[in-house]
C-alpha cells in the first residue's frame, strides 16, 4: 500500500468473527510500514464473511476512503503486486469494482462447481 498508493493514507482493517486462532493478536503484532494504521475489530451479526465485509465497508465509508481492497485472510499466493493490480483501476481510472481472475487446478473448487453452483442455480432458476 505504501509503495503503490503513497499519496493515500493506508489503513489495514481486520474484521474478525471471534475466531480462536489469535488472529487479532497476530494482526496487531505484525510489523507494517511507518504511517500505516491498523483497525482490529470483532464484527457483530451472523458468523461469516458477509458480516466481516459489512464491517469493513462500514469502516471504509466512515473513513471516506478512495480505495478499499479486501483480500481473504487465508490467501497463500498473494504478493504486493496484487495490491497495485486491484487498486490501480479504482484509484487511477475511477472503476467502481475490481475482482481478480483466478487460474487454478481443474479440480480445485470441485464442491463449488459441481454441487453448490448447480444447486443454487436450480433453487433460484438462474
Amino acid at each position: 500500500m505504501a509503495k503503490h498508493f503513497s499519496k493515500l493514507k493506508a489503513v489495514i482493517v481486520n474484521s474478525d468473527g471471534g475466531s480462536e486462532d489469535d488472529t487479532q493478536q497476530v494482526v496487531l503484532k505484525t510489523p507494517v510500514a511507518k504511517g500505516i494504521d491498523k483497525i482490529v475489530t470483532t464484527y457483530q451479526g451472523l458468523f461469516g464473511k458477509g458480516s466481516a465485509f459489512h464491517t469493513i465497508f462500514e469502516i471504509a465509508d466512515r473513513l471516506n476512503v478512495k480505495v478499499c481492497i479486501v483480500v481473504d485472510s487465508d490467501l497463500r499466493s498473494i504478493t504486493p503486486e496484487w495490491i497495485r493490480l486491484l487498486g490501480d483501476p479504482i484509484y487511477k481510472h475511477n472503476y467502481g469494482f475490481v475482482t481478480p481472475y483466478y487460474f487454478r487446478y481443474k479440480y480445485d473448487g470441485t464442491i463449488t462447481n459441481s454441487i453448490a453452483y448447480p444447486l443454487t442455480s436450480a433453487l433460484y432458476g438462474q
